[in-house]
C-alpha cells in the first residue's frame, strides 16, 4: 500500500425498511461503514499473507486514556466495491456504480497502452470474454478481439462482428469498461 490515503466522507444514506405490518420507515443504511475498491482490498490481502481476511473487514482499536482511564472503542467496517456488489446496485438508492467511477476516475494518466496485445495472449492461453449491457438487457456477446484506434482509443470486437463504443483508457474506470464492467 502507499503511504498516502485518499478518502471522502459522504452522510449516510437512508435505506427503507418495512414491517411485518407493512409499516414503512428509513434507518442509516451504511452505519458508519466505509467502501474500498476490489483492486485495493486484493492488495491488501496479498500483503498480509497468512493474516488476510477477506475483501470485506473490520477494525477495531481499543485503548485507555493513561490520565483519565476512560477507555476508548472504534470500530468501522470496510466493504469492497467487487462486481458483485456493483450488479446488486444497479437498482439501489444508493448508486454503487457511481461510487466506482469516482474511485477508478480520481487520477488521469498519460502512456501508451497495448491492451489489444494483452488480450490476444490472454485469448492464446485459453480467456473468454462475455460482456453484456446491465441497464439495455439483451445476451451476453462474446468479444473476439480488442482494437486500438489510430486516435489511441479502444474498442470491443464482437462475434457478430459489431464494435462497441470507444475506451480512451486513461483511468482505471476506463479499462474496466473496456473489459466489460460489473
Amino acid at each position: 500500500m502507499t503511504d498516502q490515503l485518499e478518502i471522502a466522507v459522504i452522510d449516510d444514506e437512508a435505506g427503507d425498511i418495512y414491517t411485518i405490518n407493512g409499516v414503512s420507515s428509513t434507518v442509516d443504511s451504511q452505519d458508519g461503514s466505509g467502501h474500498c475498491t476490489a483492486l485495493e482490498a486484493y492488495l491488501e490481502n496479498q500483503s498480509l499473507v497468512d493474516a488476510a481476511v477477506g475483501v470485506n473487514k473490520k477494525t477495531i482499536v481499543h485503548d485507555i486514556d493513561p490520565e483519565t482511564g476512560v477507555p476508548l472503542l472504534l470500530k468501522w467496517a470496510v466493504y469492497a466495491l467487487t462486481n458483485d456488489v456493483r450488479r446488486m446496485g444497479y437498482d439501489s438508492k444508493s448508486n454503487v456504480e457511481s461510487l466506482v467511477k469516482k474511485m477508478y476516475s480520481k487520477h488521469k494518466f498519460n502512456i501508451d497502452l497495448n491492451l489489444d496485445k494483452d488480450f490476444d495472449e490472454y485469448k492464446r492461453n485459453g480467456g473468454q470474454l462475455y460482456t453484456k449491457d446491465i441497464i439495455a438487457g439483451g445476451e451476453p456477446k462474446l468479444v473476439t478481439k480488442i482494437i486500438k484506434n489510430s486516435d489511441g482509443s479502444f474498442q470491443r470486437a464482437y462475434e457478430d462482428g459489431t464494435l462497441s463504443r470507444k475506451y480512451y483508457c486513461n483511468t482505471l474506470y476506463e479499462i474496466d469498461q473496456l473489459f466489460g464492467g460489473a
